[in-house]
């Protein structure tokens, strides 16, 4: 029998569900699985156009046979060659609030979950850091990846993802560079809790500059999303695109 994945859990993220329903009338399909179909004579549920299962802004599935595709929200599974890390998805209001218990009390339950769904994508290297050849393996991008999230906690982070580009346009190799050179000038200073550090910090653990055409692209993307001085609703609407949807990246790039 094969050994269930180990599962990375973020940190300091706490989700219940606080019975919104605002993911059960967002503009998404819920494909059912063949026995959730028979069972509820459904193939596809238009959550927009209104889930029939739907009462009063509350679940009539939700303690008795509830799709394991609704089950699955707001978690986010990322599979790399360390485990499965599992993230949250700030369209929800109750993730965007930190309401309810830390994941870390709810591992039995996700490792349950996992599962049930699909295997999740693994990512595993090589990746593009810049056109047109400079690519980098899942060791060292794990280490910049670290590196970055704890800049992030300690300076400004648009500053820092400055500072990351200016690494990313000049490095060659990344084994001989420091972290001088991959974050040149970084600037250091107290911690900057609040929504958009967590949003930003849970993006990148959930590989949002590995789905980028390259981590330079992406960091560019974040760059210019945060020069913008995005709110709670502007964090809502961009993770339904990038997160829920299916990213244009040349779009994105373009502000």
């Amino acid at each position: 029998m094969a050994q269930a994945p180990a599962l990375k859990l973020a940190p300091y993220e706490r989700f219940d569900c606080q019975g919104c329903a605002q993911c059960c009338r967002a503009p998404w399909q819920i494909h059912l699985q063949p026995e959730e179909s028979r069972r509820l004579s459904l193939r596809v549920i238009d959550a927009e156009a209104g889930c029939p299962f739907l009462e009063n802004s509350r679940c009539q599935l939700h303690n008795c046979g509830k799709p394991v595709s609704c089950q699955v929200f707001p978690f986010i599974f990322t599979a790399t060659p360390e485990g499965v890390e599992v993230e949250l998805s700030y369209f929800c209001p109750s993730v965007r609030s930190g309401s309810g218990r830390l994941l870390e009390e709810q591992r039995d339950s996700l490792q349950r979950l996992l599962t049930q769904i699909p295997a999740p994508q693994e990512w595993s290297g090589p990746f593009l850091v810049r056109p047109p050849d400079l690519t980098l393996g899942w060791t060292g991008y794990r280490l910049w990846e670290a590196e970055l999230l704890r800049l992030l906690e300690r300076g400004s982070p648009l500053a820092v993802l400055e500072s990351a580009i200016r690494g990313l346009e000049t490095v060659s190799d990344f084994w001989q560079a420091d972290e001088s050179q991959l974050f040149p000038d970084c600037p250091q200073g107290p911690p900057q809790p609040g929504l958009l550090l967590r949003y930003l910090s849970s993006l990148i653990r959930r590989k949002f500059l590995l789905r980028a055409p390259s981590l330079l692209t992406g960091l560019g993307i974040l760059q210019s999303w945060l020069g913008s001085d995005p709110g709670e609703a502007e964090i809502e609407a961009w993770e339904l695109r990038v997160t829920h949807g299916k990213p244009d990246w040349e779009q994105l790039g373009g502000g």
